[in-house]
């Protein structure tokens, strides 16, 4: 088996299209087979076979060798010697994007992990600190709009485990990479659209009313691009078909309809609820890496970061996949606290949250745009705010402040 197991992993299996061997084995290499029927010792020989090619997988999957999920089938058995076929399917082979499933775009071929920093809104940085300070964390509902969010993202929550077999999976053991892969992909399509959604309705807001928004919009289109690059990230590991994407655009088209309506109706159940749908998010990457650490997702804990997640997140050349999913579970935790300050907000109200995701560039921005600042500037623009509240009453900021000198 030792011999066969060498043999196996020396293979070159190409990229393109599935690979079928067939191939004899003669039972008098193995010294264990006396007294086994022929079929018998055949399902031991696949049976380790699939245990080689998932060990041969972890070593070399990032060069785009897909025989982790590898089938080995028994042709004949008999004895001196068994036929089996070997199938190498492509599943982890991802091309390059719109190269699998429907597409309506032709042409050249986007390369799938380049990633251009200077087009980007957001690239946060995390350092080691940060990344340890990253806790499930929990609200509690205070009011019956609170209470509403709450159960609305626990139903969904509930209805989206049963669907997919998650908790049965986690329990029992059997979720592998692709169904993790499979859920990420998900549930990112969907984590990108309240960002911009809420970052339009302000926009709109704002120019219909000709006034200031204040450091929201910023903060919620840079919520959304980060959602986004989470999903691209995904996809330079696993490339989904025609079905998977057709559910997601159903998917799409329902949830934006709802959640347009609903922020337009009640734009605070809208931030409590994103703000609980991430704490969720956060619990799901939180399992993610306990799993990569028990040792049961052997190829994510042993995968090197793609080269499109190395330059998000500035990372090193040696980094790994554990790292990426590290910071995009941070990245959750950001967007959990948050959409609950937001929550917290009445709409007038300046944004004064300290924001991680913005590229230094875009950091130069004027009073309570929601940027990082230091202490001093924190003081003297609550100071200032509470004159101005003063000097113009109960009513909101709406009015243009001439000198903010002042």
């Amino acid at each position: 088996l030792k011999q066969l197991s060498a043999q196996i992993r020396t293979l070159d299996f190409p990229q393109s299209k599935p690979t079928s061997l067939t191939f004899r084995l003669n039972f008098k290499m193995f010294a264990g087979s006396c007294g086994r029927s022929g079929a018998s010792t055949a399902a031991l020989v696949a049976s380790s076979i699939q245990t080689s090619l998932r060990a041969r997988s972890v070593a070399t999957l990032a060069s785009r060798s897909s025989s982790l999920f590898a089938s080995t089938k028994v042709l004949s058995a008999g004895r001196p010697a068994a036929i089996l076929r070997l199938t190498v399917p492509n599943h982890f082979a991802a091309p390059a994007l719109g190269s699998r499933g429907l597409s309506f775009f032709k042409g050249k071929k986007q390369q799938e992990d380049s990633l251009e920093e200077s087009h980007l809104l957001t690239q946060p940085s995390y350092s080691r600190e940060d990344l340890d300070s990253i806790k499930k964390t929990h609200r509690d509902p205070k009011d019956w709009i609170d209470r509403a969010a709450y159960y609305c993202v626990q139903t969904l929550r509930t209805g989206f485990d049963l669907t997919t077999f998650y908790k049965v999976r986690i329990s029992t053991g059997y979720m592998r990479e692709r169904d993790w892969l499979r859920r990420v992909i998900f549930l990112e399509t969907v984590a990108g659209v309240p960002g911009m959604v809420a970052g339009m309705c302000r926009h709109l807001h704002s120019l219909r009313f000709m006034r200031r928004d204040y450091g929201w919009i910023h903060s919620l289109l840079s919520e959304a691009e980060n959602e986004r690059m989470h999903l691209l990230i995904a996809l330079t590991l696993r490339q989904p078909g025609p079905i998977f994407r057709g559910l997601v655009i159903g998917g799409q088209a329902v949830f934006l309809t709802w959640y347009t309506i609903m922020y337009l109706i009640c734009p605070r159940f809208c931030h409590r609820f994103v703000g609980y749908l991430e704490e969720e998010a956060v619990h799901t990457y939180t399992t993610l890496l306990q799993e990569i650490d028990s040792g049961r997702l052997p190829m994510f804990a042993n995968l090197s970061a793609p080269r499109m997640a190395r330059v998000y997140y500035h990372l090193p050349e040696n980094a790994m996949l554990r790292d990426v999913f590290e910071r995009i579970r941070a990245d959750e935790g950001a967007h959990r606290d948050t959409n609950h300050h937001f929550g917290d907000l009445k709409p007038h109200e300046p944004n004064t949250m300290v924001e991680h995701l913005r590229q230094p560039h875009f950091q130069h921005q004027n009073v309570f745009s929601g940027v990082q600042r230091d202490e001093d500037s924190e003081k003297h623009d609550k100071k200032y705010w509470e004159k101005l509240k003063e000097a113009q009453g109960p009513e909101t900021p709406e009015s243009v402040v001439k000198d903010n000198k002042a």
